[in-house]
């Protein structure tokens, strides 16, 4: 009779995995038993595959294990693969797993899959979409890096920091939300993403790392949360079409060196809280705006008692009322915010 084994994995599987023992290859796919553990993971494939189906358990000598993780580099040389099929077993994306499987177009994680290793899905150029589950916690940097193809991604809210790297040169990325619960964005997360014209940082977010918005040379407009604290080096490096920024701290976040240097500080209009006027103006690097504005965005976050039942203001990204969320379906389509979210109207 075969057993089978039931197993909770940490997030040690990011790390690269030796010493694996017994192992079974299926369909091109090989599966090996793990040292950490009584189960399987994947540590290979055959390089021709073009379609990788995915087992949720494999038998290896009479025993029924289940398929815990993608290791490190495990699909890397398969860059043919266009599809793949990951079930409810997989908890852990290893390093570089899919790295330059530049066919796959489309990727849907499992909800059971919680952390995704760095570089995994590195230069994977034809990724149009990945669908990312509620059950991730951690995703490594680099992850998407190189994604050309990447026009939209939903950041789970378990998501507390974006890591280096993580959507560098993705250069069809137009969109993104950045959860609520992030409270750093790293070095050059969203560097050479060239095709995005827009984006809230959420109020928690203290920390904007050096080059985290380099080359966004599309980039217009940009709202900055009410928590920043500290804007790093060369964080709007090339971001020369900037024509709004919209700064929500009332204490001027203090400006590393070069933090805004590319802005066009004649033309970009600098959007802060009435009682800190004052304060951007004689801020180091603030100062430098010719036009800063007091502005009310007025997308405070209701009361508790009363949220539900009231219809919510909306507002543009430069802070404009343009109606309520009774009066949604009559609006332009665009990018709008809502109680500190974004919200798009299509």
């Amino acid at each position: 009779m075969k057993k089978s084994i039931i197993l909770s994995i940490p997030l040690l599987f990011l790390l690269p995995l030796t010493l694996l023992a017994q192992k079974v290859t299926v369909d091109g796919i090989v599966y090996s038993l793990s040292e950490y553990g009584p189960y399987a993971e994947i540590t290979g494939a055959d390089p021709n595959l073009t379609k990788a189906e995915i087992k949720s358990s494999v038998d290896i000598e009479g025993t029924a294990y289940p398929v815990a993780s993608i290791a490190m580099s495990a699909f890397s040389k398969c860059t043919n693969l266009s599809d793949v099929s990951i079930p409810l077993s997989v908890k852990i994306i290893g390093y570089f797993a899919f790295t330059n499987c530049q066919k796959l177009t489309k990727v849907v994680l499992p909800d059971s899959v919680q952390a995704i290793g760095g570089a995994a899905f590195k230069n994977c150029t034809g990724l149009k979409s990945i669908v990312l589950p509620p059950t991730i916690t951690y995703i490594a940097p680099a992850a998407f890096q190189d994604c050309h193809s990447l026009s939209g991604v939903v950041i789970p809210d378990s998501i507390d920091m974006l890591n280096a790297s993580l959507f560098k040169n993705c250069t069809s990325l137009t969109s993104i939300v950045i959860p609520e619960k992030v409270t750093e964005i790293h070095s050059g997360v969203f560097s050479g993403c060239s095709g995005l014209t827009s984006i809230v940082i959420p109020d928690k977010v203290n920390m904007i790392d050096r080059y985290a918005f380099r080359y966004c040379t599309g980039l217009k407009r940009i709202l900055l949360g009410s928590g920043l604290k500290i804007i790093g080096t060369a964080v709007f490096n090339s971001c020369k079409a900037l024509e709004q920024i919209t700064c929500e701290a009332i204490e001027p976040p203090t400006c590393v060196e070069e933090a805004l240097d590319d802005v066009n500080k004649e033309t970009c209009k600098l959007l802060v809280p009435s009682v800190s006027l004052n304060a951007y103006k004689h801020a180091k690097q603030w100062q430098d705006f010719v036009n800063i504005e007091a502005t009310s965005t007025g997308i405070a976050k209701p009361a508790a008692d009363t949220a539900a039942a009231t219809a919510l203001d909306v507002y543009t990204l430069g802070g404009v009322k343009v109606g309520t969320t009774a009066s949604l379906s009559s609006l332009p389509r665009g990018i709008y915010i809502v109680n500190k979210k974004k919200m798009v109207v299509k």
